[in-house]
């Protein structure tokens, strides 16, 4: 198992952009939903992302950032 470790900024950032780009509504199951990799490819680190499900003028699609890469290490 994974352990992931993130510090509050990265979860209020998680938050904020699940907020603007899926917030959560009633009765719709996918609303409000994040998911988070960690990519440990590189040998030295993880790098986390999170993909959040979003709807653009009704196109639907996944808006992807990186939280925490080489540069945090």
């Amino acid at each position: 198992m994974d352990k992931i470790t993130l510090r509050r900024e990265d979860l209020e950032t998680i938050l904020n952009m699940v907020d603007q780009l899926n917030p959560v509504k009633a009765n719709d199951p996918s609303s409000g939903r994040v998911t988070i990799t960690a990519d440990n490819s590189s040998g030295i680190g993880a790098i986390i992302a999170v993909e959040i499900p979003t709807n653009v003028n009704g196109f639907f699609g996944t808006f992807r950032k990186v939280i925490a890469d080489e540069s945090e290490w």
